[in-house]
């Protein structure tokens, strides 16, 4: 939740598929989002990662729909992965909550700073167009071996992996992660015979979650695209509601019945929007 000018308002995580849906708005869902929670609760705002809109962005139809709709609604711009975790070991000890938005957009701000300038500008730039490209062409195939190799390197302790295992994956694998990712920063903590407290990483822990019932439960195998739902779920922790497919609403039920870091989360999919 953030509160602006005394004015509560309460995040809400759209992926792609549910964009889509309110963009298209063929059963009123529109106006049942912004119904479905008591106005003296709060208001839901759009929260959306960047890599929603790089998808959205590949069916020209779409995006013009997206920027028309959400030049009038305002909406949140998420944080990519990477730099939530600068801010989680930035805040790491000093028990201070991060923030999820990397930036936010309504019809109020200067023209520059609005949503149809800010993208043609944001997405004009050759390091941005850059990994636009690699994100295709590699990056989702490295994500998706890395996840592969883990799998040799977890096994169940009975038959068939279970809850517990879940557990265990998390604790083995976010220290594991954040030592290839901040290696320096846990060499430190190492030196100063500091615990890595694995809770201080929600991001990194839903994101090992997420993994483990995807992959290792049902034994199922990735595909390129579960690298993108893994990337725009990793902020979840950080907002107070998600809107999802069923499948990915069920994993975050699973995660609520044995760790309650994300109990705060009101979790959603299309059903509750008609």
């Amino acid at each position: 939740m953030i509160v602006i000018n005394n004015n509560k308002y309460l995040l809400a995580l759209l992926d792609t598929c549910i964009i889509g849906k309110l963009l298209k708005n063929e059963n009123h869902e529109i106006e049942n989002f912004f119904n479905l929670v008591p106005k003296n609760n709060g208001t839901l705002i759009p929260a959306i990662s960047v890599w929603s809109i790089l998808e959205i962005k590949k069916k020209i139809i779409l995006y013009k729909k997206f920027i028309e709709f959400f030049s009038v609604i305002p909406f949140c711009l998420l944080k990519p992965p990477n730099l939530i975790l600068d801010e989680e070991i930035s805040n790491y000890s000093k028990n201070k909550r991060v923030d999820p938005i990397l930036t936010t957009f309504s019809f109020l701000k200067k023209p520059e700073e609005q949503i149809q300038n800010f993208l043609d500008m944001l997405f004009s730039k050759p390091e941005v167009r850059q990994a636009e490209l690699l994100w295709e062409s590699d990056w989702k195939q490295e994500v998706l071996d890395s996840i592969l190799s883990l799998k040799q390197n977890f096994n169940p302790k009975g038959k068939y992996y279970n809850s517990q295992d879940a557990i265990n994956f998390v604790k083995l694998g976010v220290p594991q992660y954040l030592g290839s990712q901040k290696s320096d920063w846990v060499k430190e903590q190492l030196i100063n015979s500091n615990e890595i407290i694995i809770d201080a990483f929600p991001s990194v822990k839903i994101t090992f979650f997420n993994v483990f019932f995807r992959f290792y439960l049902n034994n199922r195998a990735p595909e390129k695209q579960d690298i993108f739902d893994l990337t725009i779920n990793n902020p979840v922790p950080y907002v107070d509601y998600v809107f999802t497919e069923k499948f990915q609403s069920d994993i975050f039920q699973r995660v609520k019945k044995i760790d309650n870091f994300i109990n705060h989360l009101e979790i959603m999919t299309l059903k509750d929007l008609y």
